[in-house]
């Protein structure tokens, strides 16, 4: 966004019964603010459609692009997908989600000299997670780029924005080339027939760029860019002989040779040899460790701090956690403040000693 257009937009007092804090982001449709909800005091990131930021759209139509987009967000429920709370209008529509506490991806990748592999890994894997699930929704996000992607100290990722998210039912998609061009897939810059496929070209080339920090050129051939793996330092030679045969069926111009399914392309990920590097209690996707029996009561204390994620998160914990302590820390890292954080944790150790007394 032009910088002139960021200082000119007024910081609201507050939307709605959300009390404005401070912006958090800028898009090219909208701003986003971190709110407080006083009612419930929760921090929130809330982003409105700016009337400034669009003088030629009508109302009507920001009205009915949001609502789009709360549709379908709202399908969503997975830990590494930023959740929805709310949608309404306050002179302007907007969006109420969660508050992640992290920062975009985008600033990772320019101000590190070098991801390592591993982590490059981890974060493929949890965005595919995350597309496996809103795919199997229906939903082609559209816009996969590190700056709609965040990811906090613990490795964390969310993925963002499904404002140009489209229901893959619907028979009619408007503006089939929308999207970020250095991220689009062949087909959706050609402005033809897009699929859920369209998504995993684009992760591709994300994976492609946290290895390498640089975008496949288009000027060169697969196999040429592909063999420039083999010149980074921080890439073996053996992992880069097993990096090229994933990054090169996600990346094939043809659709039909390209992974068919987030859950294949997945697959394929979980399996490199490198992800051993990370240690397990950051890969909560990939490691598995026997179950244990949780807290009863955790599930309806947790979605006080997180909403409706608390379900599979607790899950997904509960699968690599070794005792009642550990899940709770695990938890607790979703949560957004130190102060609720400092109040779950609290809460749910007293669970844990209540549950403790009533077995001896």
């Amino acid at each position: 966004m032009n910088p002139t257009i960021k200082s000119a937009i007024p910081l609201p007092k507050h939307i709605a019964k959300y009390n404005i804090e401070r912006v958090i982001g800028y898009g090219a449709k909208g701003v986003v603010y971190k709110a407080h909800d006083c009612h419930i005091n929760r921090s929130v990131a809330i982003k409105v459609l700016h009337q400034d930021l669009q003088p030629t759209v009508s109302q009507q139509k920001m009205n009915m692009c949001f609502l789009r987009e709360a549709r379908i967000a709202a399908r969503c429920s997975h830990p590494n997908i930023v959740t929805l709370f709310d949608f309404g209008e306050d002179k302007f529509p907007y969006l109420v989600m969660e508050y992640f506490e992290g920062r975009e991806l985008k600033s990772l990748i320019a101000q590190t000299p070098a991801i390592k592999p591993a982590m490059a890994a981890k974060v493929c894997i949890e965005m595919l997670e995350a597309l496996s699930h809103a795919h199997d929704k229906g939903i082609i996000h559209r816009d996969i780029k590190p700056s709609n992607i965040l990811i906090n100290d613990e490795g964390v990722i969310k993925l963002s924005d499904f404002g140009l998210a489209h229901m893959q039912s619907w028979k009619n998609l408007e503006n089939k080339a929308a999207g970020t061009p250095n991220y689009m897939s062949p087909e959706a810059l050609r402005n033809d027939t897009i699929d859920l496929r369209t998504d995993l070209f684009s992760v591709g080339v994300l994976f492609f760029e946290m290895l390498t920090r640089r975008r496949p050129f288009r000027h060169l051939s697969l196999e040429a860019n592909l063999n420039q793996l083999s010149s980074f330092s921080h890439i073996p030679t053996s992992l880069a002989r097993e990096l090229k045969p994933i990054l090169r069926k996600a990346l094939q111009h043809d659709q039909n040779k390209r992974f068919q399914s987030a859950r294949s392309f997945l697959h394929h990920v979980r399996n490199l040899k490198i992800l051993s590097e990370v240690p397990q209690t950051n890969l909560a996707s990939v490691v598995t460790s026997p179950r244990f029996d949780s807290l009863p009561n955790l599930e309806p204390l947790f979605s006080i701090f997180v909403g409706p994620i608390a379900k599979p998160l607790i899950k997904r914990y509960s699968r690599i956690s070794t005792n009642i302590e550990q899940t709770i820390q695990f938890l607790s890292k979703h949560i957004p403040t130190l102060d609720e954080r400092a109040q779950f944790q609290e809460l749910s150790k007293k669970l844990a000693r209540e549950l403790a007394a009533k077995r001896r």
